[in-house]
């Protein structure tokens, strides 16, 4: 068999998704290795089976408990969510450094968990809701916003931190990909202990470089 005769699974449903005028039982033939039009019905049962496995992300069974998302327990949980605890305000140093030559306050090390799941568990399972993170209640939308102000990562082409972290990491400016026009104090609820009322605007580019990515949830 020719190389260019052999597909993996993400090359067929790709070419069913951007080439819908294909040969639908040719391509799915592929995915049993066959492509004789006589196999189309054995090919399509596993075409199935693998949108099925696809949607075995919505059974409860089969997605993560909250808890072990951080597994520092609900109020680190909570406190991360309001902008709190050192996965958000950390910055690498060498000043209180208690192992030779190595820096403290490394993220990378000290939240690795974050990469780890990512890499593991959540790009196959859901996570369960969050209960005991009250941020989100009430949410008509449905959608929310993290916005960061500074940059803590060096060299990650993603904002201005640099290395060596104390000289040239301590206020930096994050990648700006955001434009914030104002801020309605009293929405943040009780997801702030710094202010519950007021409006911020920000006109021109006054309020600096900001980083945001936002989420939905159904």
């Amino acid at each position: 068999m020719d190389k260019q005769d052999v597909y993996m699974e993400d090359d067929i449903l790709t070419l069913l998704f951007f080439h819908p005028s294909l040969n639908y039982f040719y391509l799915i033939s592929r995915l049993i290795g066959y492509a004789h039009p006589k196999d189309h019905l054995y090919a399509k049962k596993k075409f199935e089976k693998i949108c099925e496995d696809a949607m075995d992300v919505s059974d409860p069974s089969k997605s993560v408990s909250w808890d072990l998302v951080s597994n520092k327990g609900s109020n680190f949980d909570k406190q991360y969510f309001d902008g709190n605890t050192f996965w958000n305000e950390e910055y690498e140093t060498q000043y209180d450094s208690i192992v030779p030559n190595e820096p403290s306050n490394r993220l990378s090390r000290d939240a690795e968990r974050v990469g780890d799941l990512y890499e593991t568990v959540a790009e196959r399972l859901a996570f369960k809701w969050p209960a005991d993170v009250d941020n989100f209640e009430n949410c008509e939308l449905r959608a929310a916003m993290c916005c960061w102000v500074s940059d803590r990562q060096a060299n990650d082409n993603n904002g201005d931190c640099r290395t060596p972290y104390d000289e040239r990491c301590v206020d930096n400016d994050p990648g700006d990909n955001t434009e914030i026009c104002g801020v309605d104090m009293s929405r943040s609820g009780e997801s702030s202990i710094y202010m519950d009322d007021g409006v911020s605007f920000y006109p021109g580019n006054s309020e600096g470089s900001t980083h945001c990515h936002g989420f939905a949830w159904g």
